[in-house]
């Protein structure tokens, strides 16, 4: 049952074991709690663990500094062992001192731990089986023999904090492995003797795609009911974000009634940016961050790591957090966040819009979108007198001319001006002509808010312009939430296509359940790709291929003769639907995703001849249930499951180069539309 809250995290070092001198005084032991009690913040949740120790006196795992007692690497770690000593010496269990003040403060308290801290394993164990087991009993050990609400299980914590619980090259086909141990886990923290049933939280990635490529299989965790909340967040760029792509978890928890809690990370800025040091954010920049999140339709908010120590300006901030009308009616100061360059994030972050690079000798004539959200509505609320538009350029010169378009517009109205319409905040930039002056900012009153409002005559006029038309076959793939606030959400999109495609024309898109498929109904099983494909299975007339990892839907008079027979066609090679489908003259239409979302690259592979078997191969299949809609359930052997290849990564760079590509955007979502035939015959020439 989904559960209003605000989250204060502490990791158990930084501000609490690694700063007191032991011997610890209760006050001391009582601080990180103490320290927000009265705020509004009603869960504590504490981090038990990391690579190297566990922060509690653990009958599982390796409490911290016990393998150090040779030598203390550094002063903090001395503390550490310490003061948790200090307290076991007096007969106090440190973990349940503090499981004990937060309740006597009003707050539930919760046990966060990392998948990837494995100190006290032994060295000897197998590699899968052995860690398993250990990491069960740790969440058995926090949930039963403390006074915990509930364990939160960290998996966002890789890379930076912790190891990946999987060899990454094998995590994709591993999903059904962490599923099943969370069905274990799951059942541990919910059953435990004499107590009532434990919650069960998780941090996980903000995107499926990262997510499905780390053995996460989020989607079925909820249809499954495995888990009690959710918290998106990637924990090694702790840069505030007030625009994380986590529509798509928000609608598929709340359809399972299981809550979202909006990460709120604490820095405006870090020491990864050049020339830049830590920066916290501002009341106003948690005030917009936390506006948005609101906005999504989140279940509460979660932040940590605020300047410590806590002063009354982080108080007042924690207090705001609880009360989203105390939030409306504040200042606000939205930012961009800006991708890093640290290395070992890039593979699990998402998408940032900024910097951008202009290069005037190619990017004549060429705007860059720059899509900001702001929850407030700018034209309802009177008491909003002023809100301005901050740019900052750099490498520019007197002779330089750069071009800024507000919402669409070109025209530059002076600071305080009123701008008519009813389009959301967001700006493009692009080089106009040399010559002229130019202007290192711009200030104006911003329109509407809130995401892009998109109807179903937008998305048909925008699907014409591009060039679909009546009787075309057309293989979609989509983020729903890279649109904007669709109206009728994705059943629109579906109708939208539809509109234009025509009763002559069909429309597909993949209902995959991908390599974690152990049972597959075609009719009941959901699609792991998305909103609208799931929208689409579902849709009247809708007609599902019985493959049981990479199932497509097609709608359309074609529909029945694309899926005949799929099933023995193998997934995404030579004859399957969409192969049929592009033979026909079908077109590819991504619908705000890249072209690692491509599925038809994978039948060029086929054709080129690239090993396609991964971890399946006739010597060792996959096996999975399908219950065919005529001859009942049978068992399926899978003996390949396609990987990433340099297709993926060069197909928009070959495509565009050769004009073969047809860009537009739908609400706020960039699309490309091409004929399958040329990305076929560029994927041979690729991998030739």
């Amino acid at each position: 049952m989904r559960q209003r809250r605000t989250i204060y995290f502490n990791d158990a070092r930084h501000y609490y074991l690694f700063v007191h001198e032991p011997p610890m005084r209760l006050e001391d032991a009582w601080a990180p709690v103490d320290e927000i009690a009265d705020t509004g913040v009603d869960t504590f949740v504490y981090g038990m663990a990391r690579d190297d120790g566990w922060f509690y006196p653990s009958k599982v795992g390796l409490p911290f500094g016990q393998d150090m007692q040779g030598g203390f690497e550094q002063c903090a770690y001395w503390r550490v062992w310490h003061n948790m000593q200090s307290l076991i010496d007096r007969g106090l269990d440190p973990l349940q001192v503090l499981v004990d003040r937060a309740h006597d403060r009003g707050m539930d308290f919760i046990a966060s731990l990392r998948m990837g801290a494995y100190a006290g394993l032994p060295k000897e164990v197998s590699p899968r089986e052995d860690v398993r087991e250990f990491m069960l009993r740790g969440v058995t050990e926090l949930a039963a023999d403390y006074d915990t609400e509930g364990v939160e299980l960290d998996f966002a914590a890789a890379p930076g904090g912790t190891a990946f619980w999987f060899p990454q090259e094998e995590a994709e086909g591993l999903g059904p492995v962490m599923t099943e141990w969370l069905r274990h886990a799951s059942e541990a923290a919910r059953s435990r003797p004499g107590k009532d049933a434990g919650l069960v939280g998780a941090r996980v990635y903000p995107t499926q795609e990262v997510n499905h490529k780390t053995g996460l299989e989020v989607e079925r965790w909820l249809e499954e009911g495995l888990v009690d909340y959710l918290v998106p967040m990637v924990y090694a760029h702790m840069i505030l974000d007030s625009a994380m792509p986590v529509e798509w978890l928000v609608e598929a928890a709340h359809e399972r009634d299981v809550s979202v809690y909006y990460m709120l990370h604490p820095y405006y800025a870090d020491e990864s940016r050049r020339f830049n040091a830590r920066q916290y954010p501002t009341p106003s920049m948690f005030r917009a961050a936390a506006a948005n999140a609101w906005r999504l339709g989140v279940d509460g908010l979660y932040t940590w790591f605020m300047s410590w120590p806590l002063g009354d300006q982080e108080r007042s901030i924690l207090g705001q957090l609880s009360t989203p009308e105390q939030i409306a009616e504040g200042d606000k100061h939205y930012f961009l966040r800006r991708r890093t360059d640290v290395e070992h994030v890039q593979g699990v972050d998402y998408p940032s819009h900024l910097p951008v690079s202009i290069d005037p000798a190619l990017d004549l004539g060429r705007m860059h979108e720059i899509p900001l959200t702001i929850a407030d509505d700018v034209e309802g609320n009177a008491r909003i007198n002023s809100t301005r538009l901050r740019l900052c350029f750099n490498d520019l010169v007197r002779d330089d001319r750069l071009e800024v378009r507000l919402n669409g517009e070109a025209d530059h109205p002076q600071a305080g001006d009123q701008p008519s319409g009813d389009r959301p905040a967001g700006a493009a930039l692009g080089p106009a002509q040399q010559g002229g002056d130019r202007g290192r900012g711009a200030g104006r009153r911003l329109r509407r808010v809130g995401p892009m409002n998109v109807t179903r005559a937008d998305i048909a006029r925008s699907l014409k312009s591009m060039g679909l038309k009546a009787g075309d076959r057309v293989m979609v793939h989509s983020s729903l939430s890279s649109m904007g606030h669709v109206e009728g959400g994705a059943a629109t999109v579906v109708q939208a296509f539809l509109d234009v495609v025509g009763p002559q024309g069909t429309l597909m898109v993949p209902t995959f359940t991908h390599s974690s498929c152990e049972y597959f109904d075609p009719l009941e099983s959901p699609s792991l790709n998305g909103a609208v494909t799931e929208a689409a299975r579902r849709f009247p007339g809708a007609v599902r291929s019985l493959h049981p990892t990479h199932a497509v839907t097609a709608i359309g008079p074609d529909a029945e003769s694309l899926v005949e027979d799929d099933l023995e066609r193998g997934a995404l090679g030579r004859d399957c639907a969409l192969d049929r489908l592009i033979k026909k003259g079908g077109y590819i239409f991504l619908l705000g995703v890249s072209q690692s979302s491509n599925s038809s690259i994978h039948i060029g592979e086929d054709y080129a001849g690239a090993d396609r078997h991964g971890r399946f191969s006739p010597e060792t299949p996959g096996l999975v249930i399908l219950n065919h809609p005529q001859q009942g359930e049978m068992e399926i052997r899978l003996t390949e499951m396609m990987g990433h290849t340099p297709a993926f990564d060069r197909m928009e760079e070959v495509l565009r180069a050769r004009g073969q590509i047809v860009d537009g955007t739908i609400g706020e979502a960039k699309c490309q539309l091409m004929k399958g035939e040329v990305l076929l015959a560029a994927t041979v020439e690729i991998l030739g």
